[in-house]
């Protein structure tokens, strides 16, 4: 297997919860706020884009809220000082806190969330801070935001995967570093993925806590781009496409994408000894443009077990496939 060809197979091998930083302390606002003075900051990213909000917590109709439903929120201050973080209020429920930072840059925060619901519905609520505003949903139908270890990609730190790679006759590692990294505007965890022979890789992912995974990865061999790669919240049959990008093939320039398409939802396998359910199988077709139109050339099944993460990746459609897959995990 070419060094190009084994480099995307491996990176097949990434799963699943979420970033679960240090929180910033809650202070009330009692008094005048500006006796300390107010911190400036902002909800979005250099290039304008709103970082991730993540809900956590069950969220059912006529029940009212506790310290178990709240936000985490990533905020970039450009000083210190007091700050308020709120949302509107939508189906009777809404999102508030205050805190104190004494340190510029980024941050996540934890924000707290009131009231109860009054309809079983998807709400879609605004969350402001300074001058920014940001979208976010919250799922009232009484069957539970994804939260810490409930979502099908954990991205907590130190979280980690060993895997058995056919190809290798091996295992490999992969494990959640704690860093948060822009890639295309988008703030990505960082993976680490450790392969025989003491030899690393990088991976990256992020997630916008509405049910859908992205990844910062070559597409088709090409260059890397920022795509869906997996969506919990769609039936079995819905398909999706990266973006074009172009590659070279055998000395010609070509158009490629990536199609993306669930085939199964809940089901259950062995892996790793155990029997893991509520897995979710995805294929993904590597195409180019043939003869005018868009042609797979070979196509590969993910396994995504929720609060687990990716558990299988197979090769199914060449000469010498390959899989991958998960003997152990530790969630954090």
């Amino acid at each position: 297997m070419n060094t190009i060809k084994f480099k995307y197979v491996l990176f097949f091998l990434l799963t699943s919860a979420l970033f679960f930083g240090s929180c910033s302390k809650d202070y009330s606002f009692e008094g005048n706020p500006n006796n300390i003075g107010t911190a400036n900051g902002t909800l979005r990213n250099e290039l304008g884009n709103c970082k991730e909000i993540e809900t956590f917590g069950t969220y059912a109709m006529d029940t009212i809220l506790t310290t178990n439903n709240y936000l985490l929120v990533k905020a970039n201050f450009s000083s210190i000082g007091k700050w308020l973080i709120y949302s509107d209020t939508v189906n009777g429920i809404w999102f508030r806190d205050s805190g104190y930072t004494i340190l510029p840059g980024n941050q996540t925060l934890k924000i707290r969330g009131f009231g109860s619901p009054i309809l079983p519905s998807v709400s879609s609520f605004q969350l402001f801070y300074t001058s920014s505003v940001c979208s976010f949903e919250v799922d009232c139908r009484g069957i539970g935001s994804p939260g810490i270890n409930g979502d099908y990609f954990p991205t907590t730190t130190n979280s980690s995967w060993t895997y058995y790679n056919t190809a290798l006759s091996d295992t490999i590692v992969i494990k959640v570093d704690r860093f948060d990294i822009d890639k295309a505007g988008n703030d990505y965890r960082q993976f680490v993925l450790n392969l025989p022979l003491g030899q690393k890789d990088t991976l990256y992912y992020r997630k916008d806590g509405v049910g859908n995974y992205y990844r910062y990865y070559t597409i088709a061999n090409g260059p890397n781009r920022d795509h869906i790669f997996l969506k919990d919240n769609v039936p079995e049959n819905t398909s999706w496409f990266s973006p074009t990008v172009t590659v070279n093939v055998t000395g010609f320039n070509r158009q490629a994408r990536l199609q993306f398409t669930v085939l199964q939802k809940n089901i259950t396998g062995i892996i790793g000894g155990n029997v893991v359910d509520s897995i979710i199988r995805v294929r993904e077709d590597i195409q180019y443009i043939v003869a005018g139109n868009f042609s797979t050339v070979s196509s590969n099944e993910h396994y995504f077990a929720k609060k687990i993460g990716q558990v299988d990746f197979k090769q199914i459609n060449v000469i010498a496939p390959v899989s991958i897959t998960a003997r152990r995990w530790t969630i954090f």
